[in-house]
């Protein structure tokens, strides 16, 4: 693996004809620097016949702060299947750290010993906040620009036992998450909090009742103010969701994965009008840029830098809103009119460069042998003689009154 021409980590496969081989690498990122990486993940194969396929780049944007940070005081069975799940779903680095002693915290990746400052620091630069039970103070302000909140009766809050039945509600940014699923089947929830939902703009997501009887009470619930949004989970025991796997599990994990999108939508401070789908493509394949603004697309300037110059172009939408723009291997930083830019690159790697099973077998040639033979059709003299007869028979007719 490499960046440009520093080799970045590497390892060593034993490979047999036809034979497949798995290769771990850690990649250190000491040294690199916040922003876009395009990293070389190659082979090394002497007297390779085609070496344009022996190497695959990928784009990696590098962040000074963690993007997911989860603090557990103290941790249960919820932290730790929400923490295992986000690692899966979200697609973001996530810290996690709980505390088994009061004022000591704790890495949950490792259990290593961790300083209350670093703990403090990584709450305050966190994207999404996960507060699980009663931290303190050392969540810092609480002004992240997404917050998921999810108490469990500290310092006195007023709970109640009992198995809690779940039901989705309707018109919540998460009923996606829960199409076709049989909520209410699913394990109920040990414990259910005091809820909050006060303003007018809260939604709902799932509500509970006690024993599948009685008033429903609400158990997620969410609210937005300016682009700082928060998420409330009052109930306790979801984690049965995942552990009893199935159609709980899948429905756990969407629901969480939901959770975090529309945390982390908020904080989209992109105002590009467009944006590449994919930001590395295969030799011989577009970038595709997809419209981004509510309004119709537009056609859309953009400017393309590369170690060979810059190019202009014009990328022009279609009713998907989608545009492709064609380029040679290499890395490129586009610049659009409307403000925004970025990297892209191209591989000269192609699926077109695997090596295929001859299908044709050889043989010979067959051609016809000329003749001497000639056609009626390049006689001229039967074309004649055709239409003296016609001329006759014409004749004939008329004098014998007929049409």
């Amino acid at each position: 693996m490499s960046e440009e021409a520093r080799v970045l980590a590497r390892g060593r496969a034993a490979l047999r004809d036809g034979g497949v081989a798995r290769v771990e690498v850690a990649l250190p990122t000491k040294g690199l620097s916040a922003g876009d990486h395009l990293f070389r993940v190659g082979l090394v194969a002497p007297g390779d016949g085609e070496p344009r396929d022996d190497a695959r780049l990928h784009l990696l944007a590098l962040a000074a702060t963690p993007g997911i940070v989860l603090l557990a005081a103290p941790p249960d069975w919820d932290s730790r299947m929400l923490y295992d799940v986000l690692g899966q779903v979200a697609g973001l680095p996530i810290r996690g750290y709980l505390t088994l002693v009061p004022g000591q915290w704790r890495s949950m990746q490792d259990l290593s010993l961790v300083s209350a400052t670093e703990v403090r620091q990584a709450a305050a630069r966190a994207d999404l906040l996960i507060l699980k039970g009663a931290p303190g103070n050392i969540a810092g302000s609480g002004r992240n620009p997404g917050i998921l909140r999810w108490p469990s009766g500290e310092a006195g809050a007023p709970v109640t036992d009992g198995d809690w039945y779940l039901s989705a509600a309707e018109g919540s940014p998460l009923s996606g998450a829960l199409l076709g699923s049989p909520v209410d089947s699913f394990p109920p929830a040990g414990r259910l909090g005091a809820s909050t939902v006060t303003a007018a703009g809260d939604w709902v997501a799932l509500t509970a009742q006690l024993g599948r009887r009685g008033s429903a009470r609400p158990v997620i619930y969410g609210r937005q103010s300016g682009r700082h949004r928060e998420v409330v989970i009052a109930a306790d025991g979801l984690w049965r969701w995942a552990f009893r796997g199935g159609s709980s599990e899948a429905a756990y994990r969407s629901l969480q994965s939901a959770i975090v999108s529309w945390l982390l939508a908020g904080n989209d401070s992109t105002t590009a009008a467009a944006r590449p789908r994919l930001a590395v493509a295969e030799q011989g394949r577009p970038i595709t840029f997809t419209w981004s603004r509510p309004v119709a697309p537009q056609p859309l300037g953009i400017s393309l830098s590369a170690p060979g110059g810059t190019v202009s172009d014009t990328l022009r939408f279609d009713g998907r809103g989608e545009a492709r723009l064609y380029l040679g291997p290499g890395r490129y930083h586009y610049r659009l009119s409307s403000g925004g830019e970025g990297t892209v690159a191209v591989e000269e790697y192609s699926a077109e460069f695997f090596p295929r099973a001859v299908m044709l077998t050889a043989h010979s040639a067959v051609r016809p042998v000329a003749t001497d033979r000639s056609h009626a059709r390049r006689l001229a003299w039967l074309f004649l003689l055709a239409v003296a007869a016609l001329c006759g028979e014409w004749y004939a007719r008329k004098r014998l009154g007929l049409r």
